[in-house]
């Protein structure tokens, strides 16, 4: 992206962000909420509020129309590159140059078989999550979105480690961020 401004903002309802956003409340009593990846991860594992979470959610899961152009040159220079060194697609390009699967297809088996072992850990971490919301919301039959992962992720690994260990979650490893 040429300018991560244009990643833009979401208005949401004061009441509904967890405290000191709140401070930024507007004379409408929104809050503009910055579509930045620090800013939104934030609230969906903060927010209490499904209907907030919901909002930031979908505002920066869109993208801004400025990418979209940039998406389709870079597409099309990957194909180019990959033609002019006689690749059928950069699929097959990069399959053949920096991974052990060797051709794209392989790649896809492996991601398949990879994701049938892991469904039934997921499915368990879902049912549980779920039932989290439910018992969360007080609803028997509500359903578990895409928004709500970060937040009953966060609320399982409190649960699970207490507050202090779910907080240094947050931050990335010591030894990732020092080594070189």
């Amino acid at each position: 992206m040429a300018d991560p401004a244009a990643l833009g903002t979401a208005s949401v309802p004061a009441q509904l962000l967890p405290g000191s956003w709140g401070l930024a409340t507007s004379l409408t009593g929104q809050v503009r909420v910055p579509l930045d990846s620090g800013s939104v991860h934030y609230l969906l594992s903060h927010t209490d509020s499904a209907e907030a979470r919901k909002q930031v959610y979908l505002a920066a899961a869109t993208s801004p129309e400025a990418n979209l152009s940039l998406l389709t040159g870079m597409l099309g220079c990957r194909h180019k590159l990959a033609r002019l060194l006689g690749y059928t697609s950069y699929a097959h390009f990069k399959a053949s140059d920096s991974t052990l699967a060797g051709s794209p297809g392989a790649a896809e088996s492996f991601l398949v078989d990879l994701a049938d072992q892991c469904r039934a850990h997921a499915d368990k971490e879902l049912a549980l999550l779920t039932h989290m919301k439910r018992q969360h919301t007080g609803d028997s039959g509500a359903v578990f979105q895409p928004w709500d992962q970060d937040y009953y992720t966060r609320q399982l690994a409190t649960q699970a480690c207490g507050p202090a260990a779910a907080a240094v979650a947050a931050f990335p490893y010591l030894q990732l961020v020092t080594s070189k």
